[in-house]
């Protein structure tokens, strides 16, 4: 029937029955089904009707890229069969093979628990109770049991026949864990298994705890198993040239953290370095990393590294309790011990994975493909953006502008997107507007004070008589030379997050001067930031608002800096006027021409005042992504995050 089929695959439908557009249909000629349709008349039972079922979806269907195609075959076992449905091709080994890669991908095994094993358990305690060791251990005997005694509190409900060790406070598990290796006695095997367990099973990462019996079995097989598994997305396997840059500034998780926390931040660049001076090295491309201080491993593995790297180790652990060392340790761990992954399982990862996580505590860490939108939405959240959008929301576009000098001819550029239905130009530098919009009203104001007094005074007097709940207001000012750090937004994307997030700031935060391989967030520690006290200012930030019975947000706030931001006029309306005209009286200055330092508190308030709430787990999820705060600088409270690497 002259039909060529150019694909090297080619999609089949069984059955005589499917749905097709009508372009697919005419895209041929018509002489191609008369032909079609002749060959098929010369009686019921014949072998063409079966040669037609085959053709009709790869003459129909969209041909495959390249892409498609590998992808098609990656996931096939390249067999294909030889019965009625000759050349279909067979998935891989189907649900065991995924099986199989699911549990790499989870640091994890297959099998049943092994039997005949010693097992020998070493717990690094402080001073929660250890009832609860003896029902986790349930169906284990115990060739030896072992308990680092380092807060005072003895441990009288430690299992029976328990060797105490009392050792100072430092280090915390992790020294515990090198102090045991470095002195790791003859009389246990190569192949027993050793138990390491904090004192608590309290779990503060996104992972479930594994059973004792599943911490064992997967040791048995891959000789390092870890006490808690990451849930989806994130693999148990991190990149390792990322890992390795791996730093931080702070941990303040439990009371005693706080104890000694000037003391946090350690001699070494970063875990690399920390790694390069104790001489280890993890496996390249991909390391294993255990989070949580748990964790099983053969003897032999520990072995194989020999006593003076342990000691090395356990020296760098000793210079404090709440120590960053400690956190390098914590992710070395899985890749100094386990064995090396074999080349098909580097691959399986290489192709299950989409992307890798370049911040945060879980930096380097790999992702599933199909997560990819969920983690965009995460990082438009950190920019104070949004992933979708409904601009048919607003009705009626606003803009209130603040003028002293500048010239307006970009204006008409700016707003060319959007029928502005409304144009005010507060101009309080006495200066002629030039190029002002023609339907435009300009307003003479006093210069007593600065751009946010500016849009408090249009809040104050305008907002509640002139605007409904379906618009959107755009504030701006007249200066187009940014003295903040960022990207600047068109007015199209202003209003588009405005419709979702509440607010629209003009500027996309990003990279800071203080950090020059990270980027800030739009949203700011608030305990942080309440402390800012600006130069000349007569209060810090938290005080100022207390003047206007207003609260910073619990954990986060939005800052939108640049004086330019869209807001729906919804979020304006759900404040009262008296808030706005207070606000103003305060930015009043009697001298002319002078801006009150309080005005920089002004334009920390607007954002975190019209933002819709994020959700807790959004709350979550941020504190996660973040790497430090900034402490000191004009982005004060700025969450900090090393850059993502898709």
């Amino acid at each position: 029937v002259n039909v060529r089929i150019r694909s090297p695959l080619i999609q089949v439908c069984y059955g005589n029955t499917f749905a097709v557009r009508a372009s697919s249909i005419l895209s041929h000629d018509s002489s191609l089904y008369s032909t079609i349709e002749k060959s098929l008349i010369r009686g019921l039972n014949i072998v063409e009707r079966a040669y037609c079922e085959r053709l009709w979806a790869g003459l129909f269907s969209k041909p495959l890229d390249d892409k498609m195609v590998d992808a098609i075959k990656n996931y096939s076992n390249g067999n294909t069969r030889k019965d009625v449905y000759t050349g279909a091709l067979n998935r891989v080994a189907s649900r065991a093979f995924y099986s199989e890669i699911d549990a790499l991908w989870r640091g994890s095994t297959q099998g049943d628990n092994p039997t005949g094993l010693k097992i020998h358990l070493v717990i690094s305690h402080c001073s929660i109770p250890l009832t609860w060791v003896q029902s986790y251990t349930a169906g284990w005997d115990l060739a030896s049991t072992t308990v680092y005694s380092k807060c005072i509190v003895t441990p009288h409900d430690a299992l029976p026949g328990t060797t105490l060790i009392r050792h100072h406070n430092v280090g915390r598990c992790d020294h515990s864990y090198a102090h045991y290796m470095s002195r790791l006695g003859d009389d246990i095997d190569d192949g027993d298994i050793i138990v390491f367990l904090k004192d608590n099973t309290h779990v503060h990462q996104e992972a479930k705890m594994r059973t004792f019996s599943d911490m064992i079995r997967i040791a048995s097989v891959n000789g390092f198993g870890c006490w808690l598994e990451l849930n989806d997305p994130r693999s148990s396997y991190h990149a390792t040239s990322t890992i390795y840059h791996f730093k931080k500034d702070e941990h303040i998780r439990i009371g005693r953290d706080v104890v000694g926390a000037g003391d946090f931040t350690s001699p070494f660049f970063n875990m690399g370095d920390w790694l390069n001076t104790i001489g280890g090295r993890l496996p390249e491309p991909y390391t294993q990393v255990c989070y949580g201080g748990g964790f099983a491993v053969r003897a032999g593995q520990i072995r194989a590294k020999g006593k003076e790297f342990w000691r090395r180790m356990e020296n760098t652990l000793s210079r404090g309790d709440n120590i960053e060392e400690g956190h390098f340790a914590e992710r070395s761990w899985a890749g100094l011990l386990a064995k090396p992954l074999p080349r098909d399982h580097v691959q399986s990862l290489r192709q299950y994975s989409e992307k890798r996580l370049d911040m945060g505590n879980y930096k380097g860490s790999l992702f599933k493909r199909s997560t990819s939108e969920f983690y965009f939405e995460i990082d438009n959240i950190w920019k104070g953006d949004t992933g979708r959008a409904d601009l048919t929301y607003f009705r009626r576009v606003f803009v209130v502008m603040c003028h002293c000098q500048g010239n307006l001819d970009w204006f008409n550029h700016f707003t060319r997107a959007f029928l502005i239905h409304d144009t005010t130009i507060y101009s309080h530098c006495g200066e002629q507007v030039k190029n002002a919009p023609s339907n435009s009203i300009i307003i003479q104001l006093d210069h007593k004070g600065g751009c946010q007094r500016t849009y408090a005074h249009w809040m104050a007097t305008k907002a509640h008589s002139t605007i409904k709940e379906s618009d959107v207001v755009v504030f701006v000012n007249d200066k187009r030379n940014w003295k903040q750090w960022g990207n600047v937004r068109s007015l199209y994307d202003m209003i588009r997050i405005a419709s979702v997030r509440g607010v629209g700031c003009g500027l996309e935060p990003s990279k800071t001067r203080d950090w020059a391989n990270g980027d800030i967030s739009a949203y700011h520690n608030s305990q942080t930031l309440a402390s800012l006290h600006l130069h000349g200012a007569k209060t810090n930030f938290v005080n100022w608002l207390k003047q206007f019975d207003l609260k910073l947000p619990h954990f986060f706030s939005y800052v939108c800096y640049g004086e330019t931001f869209a807001v729906g006029g919804k979020r304006i309306l759900l404040q009262r006027p008296e808030l706005f005209k207070n606000i103003e009286t305060w930015l009043e200055i009697d001298k002319q021409g002078q801006v009150l330092a309080e005005d920089g508190y002004a334009e920390r308030l607007w954002g975190m005042l019209f933002a819709e709430d994020i959700t807790q787990f959004q709350k979550y999820r941020i504190q996660l992504h973040r790497t430090r705060r900034l402490g000191s600088s004009d982005y004060k409270g700025a969450l900090v995050r090393d850059n993502v690497v898709y």
